[in-house]
């Protein structure tokens, strides 16, 4: 072969020796010392993708030696199986068939010669030679970044699934729900179609963890969102949206018959026993339907609806189903109308507040009032307080009310100190969301120095169910009643006695005294046990130092039993019926004891509601 002076080493600077470094090496040599050491491994093939050459790289990167190679095309040993052309398509491929294979770089999987898999880049290019076209073809291993990319994939699916998922049943959150019904309405409304939406709500869940405990409640959960998936169709989706609530998404509206029998179908499943540790767990369902009226695109609004019939389903016994109709929809829209009232109302400061007299039974002196809210609605009248205290509720309006309940009540106490009234305190109550604002203390504070108040003559009142019903602010809740007692200001456990197991709860809670609940108090003179139950009560109230006060007083033989129980104060229509200020003032100037138990009209049912 001629000798080709471009592979001549050039000359050699002046001053440097020949024969030291790379220097020393003609073009031709440092040519194959690179070939040779690259890591890439290099094919040279013919048009027909024959193999003529591998380097060193290739023979460490497949474990096929250059001599295997040589005259075989790399389809026949280096593809695997799986994705192997056939021979006669084998046969048959030309270069200049595929000069896309030119274009850019192509990522493939390989097989080596034992039989493992690795990632190859490969690169392309053509020489025209006078033996004919020369393909190279530069392989390099990136194994070891595809694997990164894999881990970061599947770490990146995880976090994803983390973020939209509840990581107690692995159903998609409230995040997830948000995006899916998004898009789910927005693909309705392009093809004229509808969404079905189911909201269920277990029914005596509360109950299970509180007698079986928290791990009881994580198991009927887990079996609730089972009961769903295996119910509902792969393209629905089912969703934990609260501690017991879901939503199930249908992008695709069943037929109103079949969502029946869903409903029912889903109802059925939860409703199941679920065996665990001994035991039979069980509980219900109570689900609300909605389906979308054409064009709507407010997920929220949809979800409202659903609610509302649930809503609906609870009003009624639960363990059923209703959907979203007309007829619903104008009590919806009255709901949503008396709620706007409310609001109004309650930031104009428009409610009235009754105060309803607390008994001495010992001395027969009153010595407390308590404060009760009142609604006047213009159009509707008297608004029952249970009936706008669930709507303050549900429009986060409770914490407005509590402090505005507050007010009036400092405001009253001073007003009744103003008249002499020394000796008597004043109530009023404070929920969960007020006292989870943690601002109660600082503002009762600021209320009784403006006033010139004496903290103990300042009572809160709180329920029982508040503090210990299984929320996961039970501690923030009893640290804000313990802060309240600190500062002076009587604490109050009201309602006692029912719901929950009310005697331990004052081993674990620093109030300064309870209520006991007028469901007790009115079966007292009748009912043995409620007597019995009763009489512990108090027993044990006095041993612990705590004031007790009996609800629902309502004829003298009770209060008589209370009085010889130990009872200390006593509160109900026999006594007094709740009263704008004014009046309590006049019958507080009038008072006798021997006006007490006179008044024969009825029970406290509608009106003593904090």
């Amino acid at each position: 072969m001629a000798r080709d002076d471009r592979l001549s080493p050039a000359p050699s600077p002046v001053g440097r020796p020949q024969g030291e470094g790379l220097d020393a090496l003609t073009e031709g040599q440092l040519l194959k010392l690179l070939v040779d050491h690259i890591n890439d491994g290099i094919i040279v093939m013919d048009r027909g993708a024959r193999i003529l050459w591998t380097n060193a790289g290739f023979s460490r990167q497949t474990g096929w030696s250059a001599e295997e190679a040589r005259g075989r095309r790399p389809q026949e040993f280096l593809m695997p199986q799986e994705v192997r052309p056939s021979q006669a398509e084998i046969d048959q491929f030309d270069f200049d068939m595929v000069p896309e294979d030119f274009e850019d770089f192509q990522i493939v999987q390989n097989m080596r010669k034992d039989g493992g898999r690795y990632w190859v880049q490969l690169a392309f290019s053509q020489a025209d030679l006078q033996e004919g076209v020369r393909v190279i073809c530069a392989a390099r291993d990136i194994s070891g970044q595809v694997a990164a990319q894999d881990a970061l994939a599947a770490a990146k699916a995880e976090l994803e699934h983390s973020v939209n998922s509840d990581v107690l049943t692995g159903l998609a959150n409230r995040r997830r729900l948000g995006e899916v019904l998004a898009e789910a309405l927005e693909g309705a409304a392009a093809r004229d179609g509808q969404v079905a939406l189911f909201h269920v709500d277990l029914d005596k869940f509360k109950e299970v963890n509180d007698t079986h405990g928290h791990a009881a409640g994580d198991a009927i959960l887990v079996h609730a969102a089972e009961a769903m998936t295996r119910s509902t169709r792969e393209q629905d989706l089912v969703a934990r949206v609260g501690g017991d609530e879901f939503v199930i998404v249908m992008p695709t509206a069943p037929t109103p018959q079949e969502l029946a029998e869903l409903a029912r179908r889903i109802i059925h499943e939860v409703t199941r026993p679920l065996p665990w540790e001994e035991v039979e767990l069980q509980c219900g369902a109570s689900i609300g339907i909605a389906v979308s009226d054409p064009g709507l695109l407010d997920g929220e609004e949809l979800i409202q609806q659903a609610d509302f019939a649930l809503y609906d389903v609870k009003q009624k016994g639960r363990g059923s189903y209703a959907s979203y109709d007309q007829a619903l929809a104008d009590k919806h829209l009255e709901k949503k109308r008396m709620a706007e009232d409310l609001r109004r109302t309650v930031g104009e400061g428009g409610l009235h507040f009754h105060f309803q007299p607390v008994l001495s039974l010992a001395t027969q002196e009153i010595i407390g009032v308590e404060t009760l809210a009142r609604w006047m609605h213009p159009t509707r009248g008297l608004i029952a307080p249970a009936e706008f205290i669930a709507m303050a509720e549900d429009n986060g309006l409770l914490t407005d009310l509590d402090m505005s309940a507050m007010q009036a009540c400092a405001e009253a106490l001073a007003e009744l100190r103003g008249r002499g009234f020394h000796r008597i305190g004043a109530s009023f109550n404070a929920s969960s969301q007020t006292l989870a604002t943690g601002g109660l203390l600082d503002r009762l504070k600021w209320t009784a120095e403006r006033l010139e108040l004496p903290h103990e003559r300042l009572w809160v009142e709180v329920l029982e169910t508040v503090v210990f019903g299984g929320d996961a602010a039970e501690t923030d809740l009893a640290r804000e009643i313990e802060g309240l007692v600190a500062a002076g200001f009587p604490t109050l456990l009201d309602d006692f006695g029912v719901g929950y197991a009310g005697l331990s709860h004052l081993a674990q809670l620093h109030v300064t005294g309870i209520k006991i609940d007028r469901s007790l108090v009115r079966t007292l003179s009748i009912d043995p046990t409620s007597a019995a139950i009763v009489h512990s009560i108090v027993r044990l109230t006095e041993e612990l130092g705590l004031t007790v006060t009996a609800e629902g007083v309502e004829d003298a033989s009770s209060a008589a039993m209370l009085a010889a129980m130990g009872c200390e104060r006593a509160q109900g229509f026999g006594i007094a019926r709740p009263m704008p200020l004014p009046q309590l003032i006049e019958w507080l100037d009038q008072f006798d004891p021997d006006m007490l138990f006179r008044d024969d009209e009825g029970s406290e049912e509608i009106m003593d509601v904090a």
